[in-house]
C-alpha cells in the first residue's frame, strides 16, 4: 500500500540486517555526552584567531609620514635664515620599510610605532644637527587599513588608526550588519588564512573581539548550515539554522511538529554521516560512519534527551509513520465495500 514515509518497524528490520553498514543508537542522556565527543569539530570549517592585546599600530610600507624638523642654529642645513623649523610632508614608506630624508638618507621605520620612529629619525638628524628636535605624524596606507567587503551598510576601506581597531569597531564603522541576514557569520580573511565566527557568539563573548591587522578583509555572510526534515512531520523541507545551535526538539518544532494522524512519536530518527577525520579518532565508538539516532518522544527521558541532542548540518530528521497508518487505506476500502454491500441488500 502507498504511504508517506517508513515506519520504525520497517527501518529497524532493515538497519539490523547483516548487509546494512549503519550503526543504530537509542538516544538517552548518557549517550548525548558520548555523541558530543564524537561530533567535536564537525560543522566548524574555520577557527578564530587568538585574542590579541591592545597594541599600538605600527608604521608599514605604503604609509606616509609628516615630519617637522626644529633647528635654532642660524647656519642650519635644513632651515633657511629666520626659520626655526621645516615641514617634510607625505614622505612615503617604501616596500623595504625605509623613508628617505635629506642629508640623512634612508631610515628604516617599518614595524615601529610613531614614538619609536620619531626617536630614530631624530637620532639620525643629530649626526648633522646636534640640537635638532623632530615631530612625526603617521598617515595610514593600504597596509594599515581594513577592507569591509560585504554584508554591511557602508562597505569600504577604513584606516586602523593609532588605537587598536577591533572587529566590533570595524563593524560599527561599516554601518553594522545587514538586518536581512540569517544568523550572520563574520568571515575574516587574513593573509592566506580564513577565520569565521557567528555575530551572536561574538556579542556574547567579548574576549573574541580581536584586534585587526592591516590588510584584513571582513565580510558578513548568512549561515549556510541546514538539515532536512522528512517523513510524518507537518512539513518536509530543507531548514536552515536560524541560530548557532539547534536541538532535535527544536528541529522537529521548526517544521510544525509531528503530524497528528501519521507520526509515530516513538520513532523520531536523526540520520547522520560522520566525516573521515571523526571516524579516525580513537574515541569514535560507532562501527560505521553512517549513524541513526532513535528518539522516543513518548517518555520524559526521550523528551529531555531531544531537548539536549544537537543537530549538525547535513543531518536528516526523519519522523516515522505509525504502523496503523499503513492499514488505514485498507480499512477505508473495507468500509466502502461494506457500505456498498449494505446498500445492495437494502435495494433488493
Amino acid at each position: 500500500m502507498p504511504q508517506g514515509g517508513p515506519n520504525q518497524t520497517e527501518l529497524t528490520k532493515e538497519l539490523h540486517s547483516k548487509d546494512t553498514r549503519v550503526s543504530v543508537y537509542h538516544v538517552s542522556h548518557d549517550l548525548i555526552k558520548k555523541v558530543d565527543t564524537w561530533s567535536y569539530g564537525v560543522n566548524k570549517p574555520f577557527d578564530w584567531p587568538e585574542t590579541m592585546g591592545n597594541l599600538p599600530t605600527t608604521i608599514e610600507p605604503n604609509d606616509t609620514i609628516d615630519i617637522v624638523v626644529w633647528d635654532n642654529n642660524s647656519s642650519s642645513l635644513v632651515t633657511t635664515l629666520g626659520q626655526k623649523s621645516i615641514n617634510l610632508e607625505n614622505i612615503s614608506v617604501s616596500k623595504n620599510g625605509n623613508v628617505f630624508l635629506p642629508y640623512v638618507g634612508n631610515v628604516h621605520v617599518s614595524g615601529m610605532d610613531e614614538s619609536t620612529a620619531r626617536t630614530k629619525i631624530q637620532n639620525a638628524f643629530q649626526t648633522i644637527i646636534p640640537a635638532v628636535q623632530v615631530q612625526l605624524h603617521q598617515n595610514f596606507g593600504d597596509h594599515n587599513s581594513v577592507d569591509l567587503v560585504e554584508g554591511m551598510g557602508k562597505p569600504g576601506s577604513y584606516p586602523i588608526g593609532l588605537e587598536a581597531m577591533t572587529v566590533l569597531d570595524a563593524l560599527s564603522l561599516g554601518g553594522g550588519p545587514n538586518t536581512n541576514l540569517r544568523n550572520p557569520q563574520i568571515r575574516l580573511h587574513r593573509g592566506n588564512s580564513t577565520y569565521e565566527i557567528s555575530l551572536n557568539h561574538l556579542y556574547n563573548n567579548p574576549s573574541q573581539n580581536i584586534r585587526l591587522k592591516g590588510n584584513d578583509k571582513i565580510m558578513i555572510v548568512e549561515d549556510q548550515r541546514s538539515y532536512a526534515a522528512l517523513g510524518a512531520s507537518s512539513s518536509e523541507k530543507i531548514t536552515y539554522f536560524e541560530k548557532d545551535q539547534i536541538t532535535a526538539l527544536e528541529a522537529v518544532s521548526s517544521v510544525g511538529g509531528l503530524e497528528e494522524t501519521r507520526a509515530d512519536a516513538k520513532g523520531v530518527l536523526i540520520l547522520r554521516s560522520y566525516p573521515e577525520f571523526v571516524t579516525n579518532r580513537p574515541e569514535y565508538i560507532p562501527e560505521f560512519p553512517n549513524v541513526v539516532f532513535v528518539i522516543n518522544l513518548t517518555t520524559a527521558e526521550g523528551i529531555f534527551s531531544a531537548k539536549d541532542f544537537q543537530i549538525l548540518s547535513g543531518d536528516v530528521v526523519l519522523v516515522t509513520e505509525a504502523t496503523i497508518v499503513k492499514w488505514a487505506p485498507v480499512l477505508q476500502n473495507l468500509q466502502r465495500l461494506l457500505s456498498i454491500v449494505r446498500n445492495s441488500k437494502q435495494t433488493f
